[in-house]
């Protein structure tokens, strides 16, 4: 996971600086419609796996507050260069508040050596925002300023309320539309017209998509992630992942994509093994205990 995570975001990085050159994408110019990749300064070719970089993030960061040993800030330093270079800003937002909470969320001297390591790149970001972050944040003013209104909020609001062919669908969803269904050129045509995208608004957009019973489902999946039942002290940061998909869940529909399976499986699995590996020692201290009852 770690090597798909630090390759993920070393094509994201350096393809920035190789374009018009590039040979890994999900997104690409379209010399048809004149449609550019280039977007606030950065070209979004929309890798998948980006998944796999906010594991190497929050892992390394942990590993770091638990070892003291620096050279695992690298690796937490270099996806967030992969984030910035992704171009999306809700995943590196969501990355950033996870960060912060997990460095609240330690004590002692762990703690303080957390906060300063996120007040310096702070104060970096907050000396160097107008070359970072100007175009990002004239987008974000733009979108919120246009005259029809912020076109996400625009874009919810139909879904949410008005975009329900049957009334069966609040329960089962619309479903996922073939490109050249009915059902899709319509879903198209919408987004061609008004820039109304399912993607864009997050849970309301899979609630449109697969009805309430999946909305219910992706949260108590969650909420069950946060358990500390689960986890042993080492494996504590697995809890981090729960935190993420929680702050994402009203901004994308990461949940929905095919893609995102086989993370959300491995990172069960761990879950899994550490819940093993707790049940197991409460199993030999609690023997422990009866063998020093008997023999007392």
């Amino acid at each position: 996971m770690t090597f798909v995570g630090i390759v993920w975001a070393t094509l994201t990085i350096v393809q920035q600086f190789t374009y018009p050159v590039y040979y890994f994408f999900t997104r690409t110019d379209d010399e048809e419609t004149g449609k550019s990749i280039l977007r606030a300064g950065i070209y979004r070719f929309q890798l998948s796996r980006y998944d796999f970089g906010e594991f190497v993030a929050i892992y390394f960061f942990d590993k770091f507050l638990r070892t003291k040993i620096f050279k695992y800030l690298l690796y937490v330093l270099f996806v967030l260069i992969g984030f910035y270079y992704f171009g999306t800003r809700q995943f590196a937002i969501a990355l950033i508040l996870v960060i912060i909470m997990t460095a609240f969320m330690q004590s002692g001297k762990t703690k303080v050596l957390a906060i300063i390591f996120i007040a310096i790149v702070a104060t970096f970001l907050i000396f160097y925002r107008d070359v970072l972050f100007s175009k990002f944040i004239e987008l974000t003013s733009d979108q919120f300023n246009d005259k029809d209104g912020d076109v996400r909020i625009l874009c919810a609001q139909y879904f949410m309320f008005e975009y329900w062919p049957h009334w069966t669908a609040v329960f089962l969803g619309n479903g996922r539309a073939h490109s050249v269904s009915s059902y899709g050129l319509e879903l198209k045509n919408t987004a061609t017209s008004l820039g109304f995208y399912l993607s864009d608004i997050g849970i309301i957009g899979s609630f449109n998509e697969f009805g309430i019973f999946y909305i219910l489902n992706v949260i108590a999946f969650n909420i069950k992630g946060l358990r500390k039942r689960y986890y042993l002290e080492e494996d504590k940061y697995l809890r981090l992942f729960f935190y993420y998909s929680i702050i994402i869940l009203v901004l994308v529909t990461s949940y929905s994509n095919g893609r995102s399976i086989p993370f959300y499986c491995f990172l069960l699995y761990f879950v899994d093994k550490s819940y093993e590996k707790k049940l197991a020692q409460k199993s030999v201290q609690h023997w422990d205990t009866s063998v020093q009852e008997q023999v007392s």
